[in-house]
């Protein structure tokens, strides 16, 4: 896994959810994450596709239940 996608994605889920980034682990669950909820994890993905230049699809997502889920799929990975 590219390291910088996952640092980006690491951190961007850290701003939405104003915890620090070293709080959020790649094995930590989307939705488990302290203060996630769907609404957020929206926002997580569309600041992950403007950062990374990244096209996430709907049933891609739907699949990624971690954190390293996102970034494998930020960096065109199939999960």
């Amino acid at each position: 896994m590219d390291d910088s996608i996952a640092a980006v994605v690491r951190a961007t889920v850290a701003e939405v959810l104003e915890v620090e980034p070293g709080d959020i682990a790649d094995d930590d669950l989307l939705l488990g994450l302290p203060c996630g909820d769907s609404l957020r994890l929206l926002q997580i993905v569309v600041l992950v596709e403007e950062r990374t230049g990244a096209e996430l699809f709907e049933e891609d997502l739907l699949m990624a239940r971690t954190v390293g889920d996102l970034a494998k799929l930020a960096q065109g990975v199939p999960i």
